[in-house]
């Protein structure tokens, strides 16, 4: 199931290019798995707030990233023995969509898993 819409996206995003929206289907349908395997649940109607917002920020995310530099958090360069410094982000991922630390953070009240409980 897709847990956000195009106008869930735009609200991070302002007005999405023509081909941000070719984009667009697969985004959403990529980060809505993402979630659902993160909270060991498909999610029912209605969605709740956070979980359609965190979809569609991974979306955003996946978006923006420029294709030739993933997850690239900054550069540095010298001219004089000639060196070059780029530092990667520890959320950064090969491409496509991807959870960062804010993400699950969000979404752990949603998964679910096994809870002992002492009965004494």
């Amino acid at each position: 199931m897709i847990l956000a819409t195009k106008a869930d996206v735009e609200k991070f995003t302002g007005t999405l290019s023509s081909d941000d929206e070719a984009l667009l289907p697969g985004l959403l349908e990529e980060a809505s798995d993402l979630v659902e395997g993160y909270c060991y649940r498909e999610f029912d109607v209605p969605i709740p707030g956070p979980v359609t917002r965190r979809v569609a920020r991974i979306v955003a995310r996946a978006m923006g990233v420029d294709e030739e530099q993933l997850g690239l958090e900054s550069t540095q360069m010298s001219a004089g023995p000639f060196q070059r410094t780029q530092n990667y982000s520890s959320d950064s991922t090969a491409g496509g969509a991807w959870l960062t630390k804010g993400d699950k953070l969000v979404l752990r009240r949603y998964r679910r898993g096994v809870v002992n409980v002492a009965m004494y």
